[in-house]
Order: structure tokens, then sequence, then C-alpha cells
């Protein structure tokens, strides 16, 4: 819990201390809640279409609210083609 700043709950104290760290995205990304999450994401966008563009069409929509710019369409259907992804849940 230090990592993500937990003020000690057996002080008092006016002010959390707050801070960003490259070892608190570390420990978000690697945690296994996060990690268990993501493939629930992974799945529901999989069970859209098989189509990559409409994936990435729908996972932007999901997470953030709107469509992918043309810009963001391009550079995640290079990657998806790179990586294979996605790649669904075991």
């Amino acid at each position: 819990m230090d990592s993500m700043d937990c003020a000690d709950a057996s002080q008092l104290t006016p002010n959390a201390n707050t801070s960003v760290t490259a070892l608190q995205s570390l420990a978000m990304l690697n945690n296994h809640f996060i990690v268990r999450q993501s493939e629930h994401f992974a799945d529901r966008v999989a069970r859209v279409s098989s189509d990559p563009s409409v994936q990435i069409e729908a996972a932007y929509q999901l997470a953030l609210g709107r469509p992918p710019t043309a810009a963001e369409l391009a550079a995640f259907r290079t990657y998806a083609t790179r990586t294979a992804w996605p790649t669904p849940a075991d």
C-alpha cells in the first residue's frame, strides 16, 4: 500500500501524501483485479465482432464514450495486425 500513498490508519494526518510514480503504475498494471477486468473488457469487445476495426471502435465507445479518430483507428489497426490483437482470455 505504500506505493499507492495510502495513509497509515494508525495515525491522524491532516493531509494525505500524493504522488505519481512509475511504481504506482506498475502496481496497478500487475494487480490481479485490473488484469481480470481487462480480460472481461477484451472478451466483451471480442463478442461484438471478429473484425478488428469494429472491435477498436467498440472499445473506444465503451471506454471513452466516443468513436476513435482516424489517426487512432489507423494506429490501433496497425497494432492489431502486428500483435494478433485481440486475444481472448483463457
